[in-house]
């Protein structure tokens, strides 16, 4: 790599780090905080690199593709945590929509039974993932108000999962959000796929303020009844979901969008004084 290509990656980073930043500065995070999480969040992608090309994990080249030293490589490394079962909540939400076995003959999704092991949502969250317990995953939707158990069985109630009450589950979809829309630009830049991966912004900056209300409901409902039309259409094309003999599977879609309103600032009035 050349010390030319080597700045414009450093320039195109800064400009990345800037919204992280900004977030700290809102929340008082310190830059000896941020180096702390960069180093454990280094670590974590390095060994999640080498286990996708299959090679065997050692703090030595852990050190070699971070920089950092032994010592710190063993101790980020002993304080790794499990994921939680709320990761999948969202995936369940979206199967629960699609999927003809957990759907009426309308397209939307059915009222599950959900007292036995062998139910229909143990067969949902099943299709899902395998290693947590269907009755853990209903404690969690139960919680968050996702669904409502009923005398026929468990109802879906929430079409989208936005976990108002927990920051950190919130965030974590919003890592997911940028991890792929980073390379999906980085598709476009460097492989040129034709046609190109979609990465289109449409913005006003002088919107009446009275208006606000019915901007953001029909931002919100666009963009929920979108998702549904784009979830029905790729559900055609998944073999969990449209088994199909003789087809290669294993290919995956993502097409995430978001909407923001941002209100005008008022600025407070300069208290400085000359000294």
């Amino acid at each position: 790599m050349t010390l030319e290509v080597r700045q414009r990656y450093l320039e195109a980073l800064q400009l990345m780090l800037k919204p992280a930043l900004r977030f700290c500065l809102r929340h008082s995070i310190s830059v000896q905080e941020i180096y702390e999480a960069t180093k454990k969040v280094f670590v974590e992608v390095a060994k999640e690199d080498l286990e996708r090309r299959g090679h065997k994990i050692n703090s030595s080249r852990l050190c070699a593709a971070t920089g950092l030293h032994r010592a710190e490589i063993l101790r980020v490394l002993g304080g790794e945590t499990a994921e939680r079962p709320l990761g999948y909540i969202t995936r369940i939400i979206g199967q629960w929509q699609i999927d003809r076995r957990f759907t009426t003959s309308n397209g939307k999704p059915r009222v599950l039974s959900c007292e036995t092991d062998d139910s229909e949502f143990s067969d949902l969250v099943r299709s899902v993932v395998t290693d947590i317990r269907p009755g853990t995953l209903l404690f969690e939707l139960e919680r968050l108000g996702i669904v409502t158990k009923t005398t026929k069985g468990v109802r879906l109630d929430m079409k989208a999962y936005v976990p108002k009450d927990n920051p950190a589950e919130g965030f974590k979809l919003f890592a997911k959000d940028m991890a792929h829309l980073m390379s999906s630009i980085e598709e476009n830049i460097y492989e040129q796929p034709h046609p190109p991966n979609h990465h289109l912004r449409t913005e006003f900056d002088n919107l009446r303020l009275d208006a606000v209300p019915a901007l953001r409901k029909f931002l919100y409902n666009e963009g929920e009844r979108f998702h549904r039309k784009l979830r029905k259409f790729l559900g055609r094309y998944d073999l969990d979901v449209t088994p199909k003999t003789g087809q290669v599977g294993g290919v995956g879609a993502i097409f995430a969008s978001f909407s923001r309103l941002m209100l005008p600032e008022v600025k407070p009035q300069s208290v400085d004084k000359e000294l």
